[in-house]
């Protein structure tokens, strides 16, 4: 992984881009990862190594995809973060009832907190991210001042009720630093959040997601952009596992 990323370097040094297929793409391998990494969990007790190992590979690639596209020019002026929030907050909270069915000990410890799902994960990075986004194009220093305080706070205090905690919106975060300005430093940062994932999750296999990215901005797919299957599918493909499991 070291030398993939070394030969690569000078490649991500220049403004980091993908095409709408690349993106495509990383979404459909996502939701296969999450797919499998949830059919050994609920199915078959999480008895299949490499069906876990496969699913840690779901968090960082949603979780770029979120940060590339709100790193996108005008992002702020456009709404985007309003409909992602809303979108986000929605389905997380009607997939609520079949995650906790699905996954009742998800959480921190025995407290069972941090158990909400990925969707508000997603959500939480989008509102700091927002607040962060709101200062830096303000000429107001208080309101600087304020948005950052309170995209610290978020970051702090929210990180406890989410999937992923802080190192899954530490990833996101770093990810649409990143995205913003490709920096090096910016890209070691990426990659060491990238391993507090693997950290979190006791293998390597979210740095494998890295690897993907990379490949994947490289690559021009002609795949077409399905706007709602992704949100669609979250609860519904739980549910359907839920059923499976009960029969």
């Amino acid at each position: 992984m070291t030398r993939y990323l070394a030969k690569n370097l000078q490649f991500s040094l220049a403004k980091f881009t993908m095409s709408s297929g690349a993106i495509e793409c990383l979404k459909w391998l996502a939701l296969i990862a999450m797919t499998l990494d949830h059919t050994n969990k609920i199915i078959f007790h999480a008895q299949f190594t490499w069906m876990y190992a496969l699913g840690r590979l779901a968090m960082p690639l949603f979780g770029f995809v979120l940060a590339y596209n709100l790193a996108r020019p005008a992002t702020l002026h456009s709404g985007i973060y309003g409909r992602v929030m809303t979108r986000t907050f929605l389905i997380g909270l009607a997939s609520t009832p079949v995650y906790k069915m699905a996954f009742p000990y998800s959480g921190l410890g025995s407290l069972n907190i941090g158990a909400l799902n990925i969707m508000f994960t997603l959500g939480m990075a989008t509102w700091i991210i927002l607040l962060i986004d709101t200062g830096h194009h303000s000429d107001d220093t208080n309101l600087r001042l304020i948005t950052r305080a309170l995209a610290i706070a978020l970051f702090v205090l929210g990180s406890v009720f989410v999937e992923g905690q802080w190192f899954g919106l530490s990833y996101i975060l770093a990810a649409w630093f990143y995205c913003k300005n490709s920096t090096r430093w910016l890209l070691l940062i990426w990659v060491a959040s990238t391993a507090g994932l693997c950290l979190l999750n006791d293998n390597e296999w979210a740095l494998v997601a890295i690897a993907i990215i990379f490949t994947a901005a490289r690559t021009d797919f002609n795949i077409p952009r399905l706007k709602w299957v992704f949100y669609v599918y979250y609860p519904l493909h739980i549910a359907i596992l839920l059923c499976i499991q009960r029969i």
